[in-house]
């Protein structure tokens, strides 16, 4: 959770070194009352310089911690941030609820800073400070040692025992949160529908009951702070009164001066306070835990590294002859989706991909894609095995253009480039070649959130523009037309069938007839078998509106 490298030890340094400051004061005092006592001028003097030089050292030694702190801390948070990040976009399950992903990025990894990477400098500088005031106070007084030693287990202990209440109930406030994430993002996406079927007092019902779920775990996880803190207040006012009693009976017997007993408040004051801090620091860190068990869940090194994974390959990844399937077997929860399933895709060919609903289209395409893995079988480019491509290898030579194309909220230019650096030229002949003639000029027009100010067929022809830029030899299409009306459907087909030395393997369920011409082969998946259909067969399939 903390990288100990060696600003760590520093900061672990620094803060000890704050500590004996902290403490080192009841020192300055003790010497200012003995001479009040004695009335030796010349020791008041040389105490009042020693306080001087310490109060401009402790605040250099203070800062200088505080800052070393901050860093380490913007490390260890960016660096945890960034890996979570990176193996959620690595993770080939891709299970992660997005809700989850953005509540730990942000609800819970604040909460981490100050309950568990600032308590460890916190708790590090109470156990310092009470360990070099009781170091101190034995030197100066046993018998204060003892009483001080005896009194302070007490908060110790409670510290031990409230730390589980609180740790489930602030886990029980991030969960809610969560919940109340989820619910906010299904609302706010589906605006139109909550609208369209009148159901937003339902909505809003739902929604007022999320929030008052949410604020009573808030108000209770924050009663049981109260709760707990007023209670280790108490407590270590108790330590204080018993500390003071001790003391001022050993000043009456006389085994200890003024200044001595001066300093031993002071010190009962050093001892005491951290001790309870230490009670406090201990419950928040486990009001911590089980955020820390999701962090770690998401923090785990098992992603696949794209920087590293097969940065060698034996061969440069080109695409010049075919693509081969061969005795391919993929199957999920006991569904056998193919079965020894053979095919080629030729350089530069047209493919149209049909078959009913469920019958493994789109995964084929995944496969292809290596977004999911084959059981059994092979796929080669140029007969080289895919196995040895990694995830970069794969995207440049191949692009896959969905139905729900994802657009970001930014200008137009960076979602066709996808913040990445082209000549202008280039950018302009997608945008000509995906038919976006209407935004030749327009590449700071900004984008609104979901492409709310685009229609379906820009979506998708940005999507194509997106594809020709990279200017991959093998263009993946998954229905991306199925939610487009006819006319516009069929001109976006046309666009991507019409792009040259381009090989194009269309998965689709509405067959146009108008553009068969243009298709080279039609292949249909039935029973995890691979059909070969002529266009004449398919045009009879559609007369008897059989087609797939």
């Amino acid at each position: 959770m903390i990288k100990k490298g060696s600003l760590f030890i520093l900061s672990i340094i620094f803060t000890i070194l704050n500590a004996f400051f902290t403490v080192y004061i009841a020192i300055i005092l003790k010497k200012i009352v003995d001479s009040s006592v004695t009335g030796d001028v010349s020791v008041l003097i040389n105490t009042i310089k020693l306080a001087i030089a310490y109060l401009i050292l402790t605040t250099i030694i203070g800062f200088l911690s505080n800052i070393m702190q901050n860093k380490l801390i913007k490390n260890n948070l960016t660096r945890l941030k960034r890996n979570i990040f990176k193996n959620v976009i690595l993770d080939e399950s891709q299970k992660h609820e997005s809700s989850k992903i953005i509540s730990l990025l942000n609800n819970d990894i604040n909460l981490l800073e100050n309950d568990y990477y600032r308590n460890i400098f916190k708790t590090t500088l109470s156990i310092s400070t009470a360990v070099i005031a009781l170091v101190y106070m034995l030197y100066l007084s046993v018998w204060l040692t003892i009483a001080v030693i005896i009194s302070s287990l007490i908060p110790i202990l409670v510290a031990s025992k409230t730390g589980k209440a609180i740790s489930k109930s602030r886990l029980n406030y991030t969960n809610a949160l969560v919940n109340q994430v989820r619910s906010i993002k299904e609302y706010i996406l589906g605006i139109h529908t909550i609208k369209s079927f009148n159901i937003v007092d339902d909505v809003l019902n739902n929604y007022n009951a999320s929030n008052n779920s949410v604020e009573e775990k808030r108000y209770k996880f924050n009663n049981i702070t109260v709760a707990i803190s007023s209670l280790n207040s108490m407590l270590s006012t108790l330590v204080f009164i018993v500390i003071m009693s001790v003391g001022t009976y050993l000043v009456i017997i006389g085994q200890v001066t003024l200044g001595t007993m001066i300093a031993s408040i002071q010190l009962t004051n050093n001892l005491a306070s951290p001790i309870m801090s230490v009670a406090n620091n201990i419950n928040k860190f486990n009001s911590v835990k089980g955020i820390i068990k999701k962090v770690k869940l998401y923090n785990k090194s098992n992603s696949t590294d794209i920087s590293s994974e097969s940065s060698a390959l034996t061969t440069a990844v080109t695409f010049n002859k075919s693509i081969k399937v061969e005795g391919l077997q993929f199957s999920y929860s006991n569904n056998v989706l193919f079965d020894n399933l053979n095919l080629e895709f030729k350089k530069g060919k047209k493919y149209l991909l049909i078959g009913e609903s469920g019958c493994g289209k789109s995964t084929l395409l995944k496969l292809l894609m290596k977004a999911v893995h084959a059981n059994k079988g092979e796929i080669r480019v140029d007969n080289i095995d895919m196995k040895s491509f990694n995830y970069k290898s794969v995207s440049k030579i191949m692009a896959m253009i969905h139905q729900d194309i994802f657009l970001f909220s930014t200008s137009l230019y960076d979602n066709i480039t996808l913040f990445k650096k082209y000549e202008d030229k280039e950018v302009q002949s997608a945008l000509q070649d995906a038919q976006l003639y209407k935004y030749m000029d327009k590449w700071d027009m900004i984008i609104e959130e979901g492409g709310s100010n685009l229609s379906g067929g820009e979506k998708q022809r940005i999507a194509i523009a997106r594809a020709i830029l990279r200017k991959t030899p093998v263009l993946l299409i998954d229905e991306m037309t199925s939610s487009l009306d006819p006319e516009t459907a069929k001109e976006v087909e046309k666009t991507i069938l019409n792009l040259k030395n381009t090989t194009c393997i269309m998965v689709t369920h509405k067959v146009n007839l108008d553009l068969l011409d243009m298709v080279d082969e039609i292949l249909k998946i039935e029973n995890g078998k691979l059909i070969k259909l002529s266009k004449e067969q398919l045009q009879v399939k559609a007369h008897y509106n059989t087609a797939d």
